[in-house]
């Protein structure tokens, strides 16, 4: 917030936080109300929720309990008159939210933000009810200096600022860990020792190589990936693989 007054010249800011974890399905009368005493009659524009899964008691994952807590952030909105912005996560599946999909079903639009590994915010319009879905907003962080602390370190913080001119988008890839490296080094190996190409009834794209998932599992197991159990199930699980897979 200081940041923000200070890089854009701007004397009043006003910004609130909550610092607690949040129940906004029981407590979103209680929060419409403290609101309503604190601001009075400057009512926020809008009200941010991060996260969802810190506002809601419950499973992300169930119809019924995103339906409850949908209809809460439904409820604030419309006491308050304000915008509601729920930040959520994608999970495995990076092209969706997590959780149930009524979420998406509901909002009036969905944006999705990712950083590039060069530096740049992507914001991108996914879903939209009243205007242009694909619009995308690129912006970049830029590190301002604060002052100093007690102990005399410096304190920074970061304000976003709008990138002009072409942009080069590469987008971030998750860094995997060791183990996980050695993992799909041994799913490289399996391919090319044994992999075979994929039977026709699994319709997969043409050249890709097929590995049983019992060979794989040897494999983890002689590099110290897995540690060996004392009794081990036999598998015929097939593991699918154009080159490499992620692990």
């Amino acid at each position: 917030m200081e940041t923000f007054r200070r890089h854009h010249g701007v004397d009043s800011a006003p910004f609130y936080l909550l610092t607690t974890s949040l129940d906004l399905v029981a407590k979103s009368g209680e929060l419409i109300a403290a609101i309503k005493a604190q601001l009075e009659k400057n009512l926020p524009g809008a009200l941010f929720l991060d996260t969802l899964n810190r506002s809601l008691v419950g499973s992300e994952s169930k119809n019924e309990d995103m339906a409850r807590f949908l209809a809460a952030a439904e409820k604030v909105a419309h006491e308050l008159n304000c915008a509601v912005v729920i930040v959520h996560h994608c999970g495995i599946d990076a092209s969706r939210p997590r959780g149930h999909t009524s979420l998406s079903g509901a909002v009036e639009s969905q944006l999705k933000v990712e950083r590039s590994n060069t530096g740049e915010v992507f914001v991108t319009v996914e879903l939209a009810k009243d205007f242009a879905e694909g619009t995308e907003v690129v912006s970049r962080l830029e590190r301002v200096d604060l002052g100093m602390d007690a102990d005399g370190d410096p304190i920074t913080s970061l304000v976003v600022l709008p990138v002009e001119g072409p942009i080069r988008r590469r987008t971030v890839t998750r860094k995997l860990s060791a183990r996980q490296q050695l993992a799909l080094a041994a799913l490289d190996e399996c391919a090319a020792s044994s992999g075979t190409p994929a039977p026709a009834s699994l319709q997969l794209p043409v050249r890709t190589v097929v590995v049983q998932l019992n060979a794989w599992r040897e494999e983890l197991y002689r590099k110290g990936v897995l540690a060996m159990p004392k009794a081990r199930a036999r598998s015929s699980s097939v593991c699918e693989c154009s080159y490499r897979c992620a692990v």
